[in-house]
């Protein structure tokens, strides 16, 4: 509010005869009338001026849950019949780990599973730990592993689909304790929590330097989305073509948080969506049109879709443990949460073209990762059955789940 400001005039007017001279019968001559004017001043009103607060957005809600259509579609299992040779199988990347008698600390041992169901060992000479992280090519025919460890040493290491190592790079300490999130056609993106905060480098190891990327945005929280995509922070999430991204804001003066989607080639912000529960994942697709997250729909759990326009729509009611997009963007597995075993779950599809869902009857009490082939045939999963932990490649067209190993994680899949 502006302070008033009053200014009082004030005149003064004298009246009265002044005697110029008299002599006898002289004349007396008046004084013209004076009129002066005087100016006062009253001093402004001291006030607080009361402060003007943030409009609290109309926020997005998501879509409202509703039943999803459900069908059968029963994957066999077999554990002791081999995968059938196929010429396109390409070679999917296994992250095995073992525990050497000489130490506590987890060493992985990578390698990759070919059409001929060879196990090519990728070979170093380092000891790789559990917390090394993958990336395969745009193009799938190569897969980098960065292995940070805490004496400094930062390994980027990367092989051919025929397990030859083609480049070794050993990246600054700015890299400690860094993953990989992506591989882009622009460099490698990776992501390091550093003091409670996620830091975002995009990084061209050929040419040995570090690409422009905005990852400081409006409101943005340093607060982070719970566990998030294992191979991402989770505060920002960037989509494959780096045009766009989801990340975690907070109006400070209502402590209102909320979901900004963002362009980041026309620097600005698409739409906002009410924050009702922390996803504990956010996936976009390898198109960059739309991303999928687990969160609260305002009845129940579910997976809602962000298509890159910013509107939203319902994937799936239910509590979804994880899952994973196929590369042709018209496919969704995902592990659902038994209604009555929260510790339990069952292997279901999704045709996200037609909306069909299938119940694939598998069902574990632990599963620990999916990957997709490149041609969105094939899917590997690694998930307890019958008291076994057991990775497979499930094979959609045979509607068979071939076991290849015991416990293990696939990590990627190459051309």
């Amino acid at each position: 509010m502006f302070a008033r400001i009053w200014s009082k005039l004030i005149s003064i007017t004298f009246l009265g005869l002044t005697v110029i001279g008299m002599t006898g019968c002289g004349s007396v001559t008046p004084v013209p009338e004076t009129t002066v004017t005087v100016t006062t001043t009253i001093p402004a009103a001291t006030r607080t001026p009361r402060p003007i607060p943030t409009p609290t957005p109309t926020l997005l809600l998501f879509p409202t849950a509703k039943a999803s259509d459900i069908t059968e579609n029963c994957i066999t299992v077999e554990r002791d019949s081999e995968i059938p040779y196929r010429s396109d199988f390409g070679a999917l990347v296994i992250n095995s780990w073992f525990y050497p008698k000489w130490t506590d600390s987890d060493f992985i041992e990578p390698y990759l599973f070919t059409a001929s169901k060879q196990k090519i060992i990728l070979t170093t000479k380092l000891n790789m730990t559990y917390f090394a992280s993958f990336a395969v090519s745009p193009d799938k025919t190569k897969i980098a592993i960065f292995n940070s460890q805490n004496d400094g040493n930062n390994d980027l290491l990367i092989f051919d689909n025929n397990g030859k190592a083609i480049s070794h790079f050993n990246l600054p300490a700015q890299f400690n304790g860094a993953r990989i999130y992506y591989w882009l056609r622009e460099g490698m993106l990776f992501s390091k929590s550093d003091r409670s905060r996620d830091r975002y480098i995009l990084f061209d190891p050929f040419g040995e330097k570090e690409l422009p990327l905005r990852t400081d945005f409006p409101n943005g929280s340093p607060r982070g989305f719970g566990s998030g995509d294992s191979r991402a922070g989770n505060r920002i999430f960037f989509d494959p073509t780096l045009s766009r991204a989801i990340y975690l804001a907070e109006y400070k003066s209502s402590g209102t948080l909320y979901f900004s989607l963002w362009d980041l080639i026309a620097n600005q912000e698409i739409s906002q969506f009410k924050l009702v529960s922390y996803p504990n994942k956010v996936a976009w697709s390898s198109d960059g049109e739309f991303a999928i997250m687990n969160v609260w729909l305002g009845n129940q759990f579910g997976l809602v879709k962000i298509l890159r326009d910013g509107k939203s729509e319902t994937v799936f009611a239910g509590d979804v443990h994880d899952f994973s997009i196929s590369p042709d963007s018209k496919f969704l597995a995902f592990w659902l949460v038994d209604e009555y075993q929260t510790d339990f779950y069952t292997l279901f599809m999704k045709n996200l073209e037609t909306g069909n869902i299938q119940s694939l009857c598998l069902q574990t009490d632990m599963s620990v990762g999916m990957v997709w082939s490149p041609d969105s045939k094939n899917l590997a999963a690694s998930f307890e059955y019958e008291g076994d932990v057991i990775t497979t490649v499930i094979d959609f067209e045979e509607r068979v789940a071939y076991k290849i190993e015991g416990v293990a994680i696939p990590v990627g899949w190459l051309k």
